[in-house]
């Protein structure tokens, strides 16, 4: 059994799916394009998806605190405590503490003189998003996190070398659910 993170856009996926319509957190769809629109549903069952592999391998699915502040973020305040509740009931929500902020700083240090988070900046990321993902990483380094799982190519550089930070898996389909690949008929 390992502890698995996720990062804030992936845990948004996965609430859009659950809660639909009723999630606190939606996409103004009069702003997506088709293949924008498409993309998100896409990007929704793959959270789903996750959630259940991670389930079935036994593994925890946890959220760094800063996760969870970003989240909340985007949800009128008053839902902010009935959030926090679910999240909790579902989710290991590891907080933000002294060693975290000591890995954060050592990883600042490093990411800084490497060159990456100059580089993240010149492509127009911002300081406070570097600074997140920094935090994310160090928390989920500082809980003995195997993995994180991300859609941000940012957080996959701030992470190399100290932590494996993976895409979502394919949709999973359906018929591999029902229906298992056929056993082909075996001769007398």
């Amino acid at each position: 059994m390992s502890v698995v993170c996720l990062d804030t856009q992936v845990l948004t996926w996965a609430i859009q799916a659950i809660h639909g319509q009723r999630s606190p957190i939606r996409p103004d769809p009069g702003t997506l394009t088709t293949a924008e629109k498409a993309e998100w549903e896409e990007r929704k069952a793959q959270a789903l998806g996750l959630l259940s592999k991670i389930d079935d391998e036994g593994d925890t699915a946890s959220l760094p605190a800063v996760v969870v502040g970003e989240l909340l973020c985007a949800v009128p305040v008053p839902r902010h405590a009935k959030l926090l509740g679910v999240l909790g009931a579902r989710f290991l929500v590891h907080p933000y503490d002294a060693p975290s902020a000591a890995l954060y700083g050592q990883l600042w240090v490093e990411r800084h003189k490497d060159g990456t988070a100059s580089a993240l900046r010149a492509a127009a990321r911002p300081r406070g998003a570097i600074n997140a993902d920094l935090m994310i990483v160090a928390t989920a380094m500082r809980w003995k996190a195997v993995r994180i799982y991300s859609h941000d190519g940012g957080m996959k550089k701030l992470a190399e070398g100290h932590i494996v930070v993976k895409e979502m898996p394919p949709k999973p389909q359906v018929q591999q659910f029902l229906f298992p690949k056929p056993v082909p008929p075996t001769k007398p």
